[in-house]
Parts: C-alpha cells; structure tokens; sequence
C-alpha cells in the first residue's frame, strides 16, 4: 500500500479544513468587536493583521499604566478568538501626528493554537482614550505606513445608504466588506466598499470608500441560503470531528484494501 499517498491526502485535507478555520476565526473576531474590522489570519488561525477607521476620542486621555492595562485586555478578550495568550508588555510609546496623538503599544504573546513558533510579537494602535483601532504581528507594520489607519473613508452604514438609493429599494445587505487596491474600469482605487445583496435585487454594488461614489452595479447568483444542515456544518468543531472522520474512513479502508489484496496473493 502506497502510504505517502495516503499522508499526503490526509495533509492536503487537514490544510483545507485549517483554511476554513481561519475564515471562521476572521469572522468570529468581527462578530465580536464589529463589522467595521478588516481581518487578515495566518492558514493556522493565528490573526496576522486587524484594523479599522480610527475613531474620534470620546474620553479622557488614559495614564500610561491605564493604555497599557486597555490594550491587554482587548487581546485577552480576543485571546481564543486569534490564537494567543499569555500577554507581555514590552514597549510602549504616545506618539502625535497630524494634530493628534495615539498610542503604540507592544507585546509578546505564546501561541495557544495552530502550527506556529511558541511566541509573536503583536503591536495595538489606540486613541489616548483607549479604543483600539489596529492590532497585528509586528512585522506586518514595517509594510504599511501609518496613513492606513488615518484614513477617512466613509463608514459602511453610508455605503450601504449609497448602495440602497441606487438600487432602489432598503434591503438590507447580505455582506458588506472593505477592499483595498482595487482597478475598476482601469482606473485604481485605494479603497471600496463591496456590498452584496440577497433576493430579489441579487446586485453586487462598489462604492468608492472615499467619497461614496457608486462605481459600479452588476446582477449575481442568488446567494446560497444556509438550512439546518448548513449551519450545522458551519460549526468548526463539527467541521473539525468531520474531518477526522474522514481521515479515519480512508485509513480504514485502504487498511483493508491491503488485507484482502494479502489474502488473494496467499490463495
């Protein structure tokens, strides 16, 4: 029996099933701080990158002891969510730009989940009065400047408003998400906005994110409507007992594949 085969199968499965994963943890974390998040995670389910528009201050500035103490609580409230634990502060700073200050606050957190070095380095962006905006692997910071996270892009409730008036009806949207560096009609676009919707307008809709534009409308597939059996399969930890199922189907039956093939070469 060709066992690499077989192993090469079951990895190819497991890496599959893994990149499911990942997409349910993106959408787990925005599920629990909001949609207005845009979140890149590793195959392995380990958040590599999440930002938002940064807000307006809303409070009083926060002590040092107190931002510090504001950012670790949002990755201990996420802690399951991206995969880390155990969080060290090991650098913190108030910096200013344009007219406003923030904070950057840095630490080392153990790996609690997925295939991935025991620690890595996650950096926060705050306002002073501690609302986080921007959370990730450190290293990701060195490719993007911090433009990204001042950005005035119009909120996903206008784009939606946009989307609405120009299809004509207030039907609420199945998925609003924003894309960056996008070309459309050859010309590019540092940020839009895509809005899906269901029955009966089944219309994708681009709206520029920086000045609500509609950039362009086209008819798509009715989007596939989850019944029981949907939202059960939806369940990574069913997902994940499936796939052990599986793995454990095709063990077995190669398993007796050979048995039968050993009996017939001894008759």
């Amino acid at each position: 029996m060709n066992y690499k085969k077989i192993i090469l199968f079951a990895m190819i499965f497991s890496l599959i099933v893994s990149v499911g994963f990942a997409q349910d943890h993106a959408e787990e974390f925005k599920n629990k701080n909001g949609k207005e998040w845009f979140v890149e995670m590793t195959p392995e389910g380990i958040i590599f990158f999440a930002y938002k528009t940064r807000p307006d201050e809303r409070g009083s500035p926060l002590s040092r002891d107190k931002a510090i103490e504001a950012a670790k609580g949002f990755l201990d409230d996420n802690s399951e969510i991206i995969g880390l634990g155990n969080f060290v502060n090991i650098y913190d700073e108030l910096k200013q730009a344009n007219y406003f200050s923030y904070w950057i606050i840095d630490f080392d957190g153990e790996i609690i989940r997925g295939i991935m070095p025991p620690h890595m380095y996650v950096r926060v962006f705050m306002t002073i009065d501690g609302q986080v905006y921007a959370v990730g692997d450190i290293d990701s910071f060195t490719f993007r400047t911090m433009a990204l996270f001042q950005r005035d892009e119009i909120p996903e409730t206008k784009a939606i408003e946009e989307a609405q008036k120009n299809i004509g009806n207030n039907t609420k949207p199945v998925d609003a998400k924003l894309m960056s560096n996008v070309k459309i009609n050859d010309t590019d676009y540092t940020f839009i906005w895509d809005i899906k919707f269901g029955d009966p307008d089944n219309k994708e809709v681009l709206v520029d994110a920086k000045t609500g534009e509609v950039l362009s409308i086209k008819s798509i597939k009715s989007p596939l409507k989850l019944g029981a059996l949907g939202q059960l399969l939806s369940n990574p930890f069913v997902m994940i007992a499936l796939s052990l199922v599986v793995i454990g189907i095709i063990f077995i039956t190669f398993f007796f594949i050979e048995r039968i093939r050993k009996v017939r070469e001894k008759d």
